[in-house]
């Protein structure tokens, strides 16, 4: 997953632009992605296979310059890590 995607072998994501850090929630199915796009980016994760898939819509990326489309609008987003 990149912020761009290609098209084949990388599929586009939201709030993934100079990714700093990541952390993985206690139970292991959620991954987040603090990036120096001033953004965290939320995936669910697969606890067999590790398998990543973004959330949708708004769930999917909190911004401090979020557009309300690709990212929800979040206070304090800029330069996030963990």
């Amino acid at each position: 997953m990149s912020e761009e995607g290609t098209g084949g072998t990388c599929m586009g994501g939201h709030g993934l632009f100079g990714a700093v850090s990541v952390a993985v929630s206690p139970d292991g199915q959620h991954l987040y992605v603090a990036s120096h796009g001033n953004a965290v980016a939320i995936f669910a994760r697969n606890v067999t296979t590790g398998a990543l898939t973004q959330l949708n819509g708004l769930a999917g990326c909190i911004a401090e310059n979020g557009d309300g489309v690709a990212c929800a609008v979040g206070a304090g987003c800029a330069k996030p890590s963990f």
